[in-house]
């Protein structure tokens, strides 16, 4: 599920999307310049989702996760929380 509109609450940067290529596919990958959060498309379908920026990879959230951040509006600052919900990647 695509929730849009919550993603117009947040300021994303001008250096972003970044367009990259992540294990064959093509990834469009967006962060709030207000919260800090990253949010990558075409990951595993043509969906927005919460993601963890590392070095080398892309890498999606767990499912609870993804579905607050596509439900919560920019909160207009970094939420110390996400530091703990950025460690809950998919395995």
């Amino acid at each position: 599920m695509e929730n849009t509109d919550v993603l117009r609450t947040h300021a994303f940067s001008e250096s972003f999307p970044r367009l990259l290529k992540q294990d064959g596919r093509e990834i469009t990958l967006v962060r709030c310049e207000k919260c800090g959060r990253d949010f990558a498309k075409g990951i595993e379908d043509g969906n927005w989702k919460a993601a963890y920026t590392g070095a080398l990879r892309v890498e999606l959230l767990v499912d609870w996760v993804n579905h607050r951040w596509l439900k919560e509006s920019c909160s207009g600052h970094f939420e110390p929380s996400d530091d703990g919900d950025r460690a809950l990647r998919r395995r």
